[in-house]
């Protein structure tokens, strides 16, 4: 449905260039980065709101490049407040019937577009709101608006500049449900700009990590953030465990480990091409020190309940804190210092204050082999 090619747009010391970009039909669509990664600026030119320098995008089979940001058929969803100050909730909804003509097919359009609003309003729970005006809402009050003002003349394509950004976690948590119902129920092709990981996973169907204007990785959602192909998107999606290989070695922030050596990771975790490896932290397990055959090798054996071949050795913790519901361990092995996160009913049977021996262990599945893409990795 959105496609994107050679798209180009530069300033002095910028660049957004998107090789291609492809978005299906109905597809919820993530676009993930930092800040000033260019995630706006490529939503911008979608919009027709910049013009790209070169390249073309194709909205179907129409190619939009050249066309006006009023034909393009785009909804726009910002995170600041776009509201029409002066005209109640249902006055913005309802904004778009203007431009539905009075006679003949305009009429038909007229009432579908009644109808689509009729719809939205109960959908997004807006009824009791209809007659405040924008200064009167709450700021996810204001994003339902604004979300039903986008889809009430039904675009071709919905473009959302982090909407959630800036509101409190339950009413977040809220509008995700509700942005889920909405395109459940709508189908329209969505893309959706962010840099919060919660809200990716949440929504999107399929990812882009987006860093410095150019597109590092896209998969499906699980598989971004599960097996990350580069040292940026494991950085970037919370594969803290991550170190850089150098022969048989890998350096990690405080020194050098012999991560490489076959005792320590099972054959064939480690293929050709190989320029750092990289561990979720809520993958690192840790079990009391007294567990079999945790002798700093692996062995063959297993720990606790990880399978036959994990990565097994023994350490000390560091430091502890509360992450949410987890618990966020840091602990200091042979190996390296590790990030785990602990769920609470783990916690609870394993010594974790600073100073405890314990064991911690990794299955082989979950270590992501990856591979430096630009020199900025090391």
């Amino acid at each position: 449905m959105i496609r994107v090619e050679r798209l180009r747009k530069a300033w002095p010391d910028f660049a957004l260039e998107i090789e291609q970009l492809e978005i299906g039909a109905g597809e919820y669509y993530v676009v993930l980065g930092p800040s000033g990664a260019g995630k706006t600026a490529l939503l911008l030119c979608l919009a027709g709101i910049l013009r790209a320098d070169s390249g073309r995008i194709w909205f179907g089979e129409r190619d939009v490049t050249d066309l006006a940001p009023e034909h393009r058929s785009v909804g726009w969803v910002s995170q600041w407040n776009t509201l029409f100050p002066h005209l109640t909730v249902v006055q913005n909804i309802r904004f778009g019937r203007r431009y539905c003509r009075g006679d003949g097919r305009g009429r038909e359009a007229a009432e579908q577009f009644d109808r689509r609003v009729a719809r939205l309003v109960e959908m997004l729970d807006l009824v009791r709101l209809l007659d405040r005006l924008p200064a009167d809402l709450s700021g996810g009050e204001a994003q339902r608006v604004m979300l039903a003002r986008a889809l009430a003349r039904e675009p071709r394509v919905l473009l959302l500049d982090e909407p959630l950004r800036g509101l409190d976690p339950a009413t977040q948590e809220r509008l995700r449900d509700e942005l889920r119902q909405v395109h459940r129920e709508m189908a329209t092709t969505t893309l959706h700009i962010t840099h919060d990981h919660v809200e990716a996973r949440a929504l999107a169907e399929r990812i882009a990590i987006l860093r410095d204007g150019r597109i590092e990785q896209i998969g499906r959602s699980d598989d971004v953030f599960e097996r990350p192909t580069t040292p940026f998107v494991a950085r970037f999606t919370g594969a803290e465990n991550l170190f850089l290989l150098s022969g048989r070695e890998a350096s990690a922030a405080e020194g050098t480990v012999q991560i490489l050596d076959r005792g320590l990771l099972p054959d064939g975790v480690i293929g050709a091409g190989a320029t750092h490896i990289a561990v979720r932290p809520e993958h690192v397990a840790i079990r009391p020190i007294d567990e079999p055959s945790v002798n700093g090798t692996n062995g063959g054996t297993a720990v606790g309940d990880l399978p036959s071949g994990s990565f097994c050795f023994k350490a000390t913790i560091e430091s502890q804190a509360q992450h949410g519901a987890w618990l966020r361990v840091t602990v200091r092995s042979d190996v390296g210092r590790w990030v785990a996160l602990v769920q609470p009913r783990t916690a609870r049977a394993i010594p974790l204050a600073p100073g405890s021996r314990v064991a911690i262990a990794i299955a082989p599945e979950h270590v992501c082999v990856l591979k430096r893409v630009r020199k900025a990795d090391e």
